[in-house]
């Protein structure tokens, strides 16, 4: 006797697993836009929550391990008893096959995308969110914006330099300052150098807002509020606090030099282990981390190290970061100064404060000894 499935039966399997992966699916379920705004076992559909059984492996089958009747086409692909297929070969496996198909939903959270519209798996739209002004969604998270330095370049006493998703720099050649150079593309100064027209940076640091005299300096321009609301607890002025490098956290230890100077430098090389016997020679890339807890206020942010022809040609990156913000500056160490304090620029600091010398971003040697945060206000 010949097998098949009538189409019939086909219909009333497909209501009854639609019923199983729809379970609560109702008028009466919470209204949504994306799948955060439902409970941990739903997901949106159609802008209602749709509770999903188990795990949510349901939705494309692959959790149907137990062989049953619905488990594949080895069980109601049309098997034969023996005889020719005949007329009854349209249902065969080619056609019943396609009755089993189905497929996978995908969440906002298992794609780990928080913003955008994307493919659902299923023939939809998945909407993950929007983005703040400013940001731009780029592959499923938010981005700031590239900075403009249009502004920089249209003023004909500004020179622009060096320019980048983050940054502007160059010089101004009128006496403006940098606070002016870096306002004219809705940037603030991060940090501030000698300089001189045709883009020539020289390596003394001056403080941003610094009222110098000079016609002109090298700017360093990055993200911030141009007049930032950093209102002082008069209970709790700021003050100064500095940590030397015997206080900081040194990641890995193996790859900076703390026991033959005193000050705290990368290296690569085996005659440094002579003097320092946790050192290892090796690639001198690590981090080098200072703590501390300010009051709120403005501060000036200084690091000190040892300057020397042989550190890194591409200066050190040291990262301020508080409140959520983080403020990137790369030290130019190179040179025979020896030990110098380092400006790296002024920022609205409030609580808990991190000063990082990241020197894994480099295999050249950076150096710092003490990090100091002077109030501003």
């Amino acid at each position: 006797m010949k097998t098949f499935i009538s189409v019939n039966l086909i219909l009333v399997l497909s209501l009854a697993l639609l019923l199983s992966l729809c379970q609560g699916c109702s008028d009466s379920q919470p209204i949504c836009e994306i799948d955060t705004d439902c409970p941990d076992n739903a997901v949106c559909l159609n802008n209602r929550c749709v509770i999903i059984n188990g795990d949510g492996g349901d939705l494309d089958g692959s959790d149907q391990q137990d062989g049953g009747d619905d488990a594949g086409p080895s069980d109601d692909a049309g098997e034969q008893d023996g005889g020719d297929p005949g007329e009854d070969s349209d249902v065969g496996p080619s056609d019943d096959a396609g009755a089993g198909d189905s497929c996978t939903l995908q969440t906002c959270i298992g794609l780990g995308y928080t913003c955008g519209d994307w493919d659902d798996g299923c023939e939809g739209i998945l909407h993950c969110g929007n983005c703040d002004d400013g940001l731009t969604c780029q592959q499923g998270t938010c981005q700031a914006e590239p900075v403009d330095c249009s502004g920089i370049q249209a003023n004909p006493a500004f020179e622009l330099c060096d320019s980048g998703p983050d940054h502007c720099a160059g010089v101004f050649t009128n006496g403006a300052g940098c606070i002016a150079y870096c306002a004219a593309a809705g940037l603030v100064c991060t940090a501030r150098f000698g300089g001189e027209p045709n883009c020539q940076k020289e390596t003394i640091t001056i403080p941003c807002g610094e009222n110098n005299g000079h016609m002109s300096d090298w700017c360093e321009c990055g993200r911030g509020q141009v007049n930032p609301d950093c209102n002082i607890d008069p209970g709790n002025p700021p003050v100064q606090r500095e940590k030397h490098y015997n206080q900081a956290v040194f990641d890995p230890r193996s790859s900076w030099v703390l026991q033959c100077r005193d000050y705290a430098y990368t290296a690569q090389y085996a005659e440094h282990e002579a003097c320092d016997n946790l050192y290892v020679a090796g690639s001198g890339r690590g981090t080098a981390t200072f703590t501390f807890d300010a009051p709120r206020g403005m501060y000036d942010v200084y690091i000190e190290g040892r300057h020397t022809i042989n550190r890194n040609p591409s200066g050190a990156l040291v990262i301020v970061t508080s409140n959520g913000q983080s403020h990137s500056v790369y030290i130019m160490q190179r040179d025979e100064g020896n030990l110098v304090w380092d400006y790296h620029g002024q920022y609205c600091l409030d609580g808990g404060v991190q000063v990082v010398m990241d020197s894994s971003v480099s295999s050249a040697s950076d150096s710092v000894r003490r990090v100091r945060l002077t109030p501003a206000n």
